[in-house]
């Protein structure tokens, strides 16, 4: 959990979230929050996806080469 793991770095972004009310975990308006606790809870999130690059990988924004050492532009979904 990245709440444990990095306490200061997730206050912070809990911080930076937009419309709190529905974005933090103890918002009033986020729905996930009134969820059972014996069941498993869905990972809504917040997620941030960081990486360093390999600078001798970089060969553009051709598809076809493989790159390391990022993340491509993606968009998870939850039910």
């Amino acid at each position: 959990d990245f709440r444990t793991k990095m306490p200061e770095y997730f206050e912070d972004l809990m911080q930076a979230l937009p419309y709190p009310q529905y974005t933090r975990r103890d918002g009033v308006l986020n729905l996930a929050k009134y969820f059972p606790r014996q069941y498993v809870p869905p990972d809504l999130g917040p997620k941030m996806y960081n990486a360093f690059g390999q600078h001798a990988a970089w060969q553009g924004m051709d598809p076809n080469t493989v790159k390391g050492g990022h993340t491509n532009l993606h968009c998870d979904v939850a039910d």
